[in-house]
């Protein structure tokens, strides 16, 4: 009996264990901050028993960031698991880009989503690649950053097109005169009726 209420002592979940919250890593953030996070959100006890766990483990490199649910009480065991294997316990962010979406439109559809996506960051990674987002319906993870975003709407964008090389290359014009040209014909065709024209 004495060796349970040890366990609990050290290894159990706080009294104040924050539930129903989200706690968000920081991408990049080192092991001792995470785990100091941690310990001020009343998500564990004893910060330095979970750096001692992550360093024996050897995945004091591995912690990764983004956004974790916490629904009930964890031990200090589990919660190293989760952030080391990003078990979010959080559903994908699902997000809708219909066709003529601007990139400063996809900024804030995104941020909305993704809570630890700022508008700014999507803008600087997706600005150079106005038109080369593919409109579609995408499942985020609660990792994500802009850059990833960005680099699955670009690699989708890619398997589409692929499909039309032989088009795009008998049609006698290069991939950026008719994305641009498709971009032009889009803001032109901004109302209801105008796009059915189109």
């Amino acid at each position: 009996m004495l060796l349970v209420g040890s366990y609990q002592v050290l290894f159990g979940a706080p009294a104040d264990f924050p539930r129903g919250s989200v706690v968000s890593i920081v991408r990049g953030a080192p092991a001792p901050s995470v785990v100091d996070q941690l310990a001020a959100a009343h998500v564990i006890k004893h910060p330095s028993l979970l750096l001692l766990a992550l360093r024996i483990s050897g995945s004091t490199s591995r912690v990764q960031a983004g956004a974790y649910r916490l629904e009930s009480p964890q031990n200090m065991f589990v919660v190293a698991y989760r952030i080391v294997a990003g078990a979010y316990d959080l559903p994908p962010a699902r997000v809708t880009f219909p066709e003529g979406t601007t990139v400063r439109e996809m900024a804030i559809d995104v941020a909305k989503a993704l809570p630890e996506v700022s508008s700014a960051d999507f803008l600087k990674e997706a600005q150079p690649y106005e038109g080369y987002l593919f409109p579609d319906t995408y499942l985020f993870p609660p990792s994500s950053d802009a850059a990833s975003v960005v680099s699955l709407m670009r690699e989708n964008f890619n398997t589409k097109i692929a499909a039309l090389s032989a088009e795009i290359g008998a049609s006698g014009h290069s991939l950026s005169d008719i994305v641009t040209l498709g971009c032009l014909v889009d803001r032109e065709a901004r109302s209801v009726e105008s796009n059915r024209m189109v």
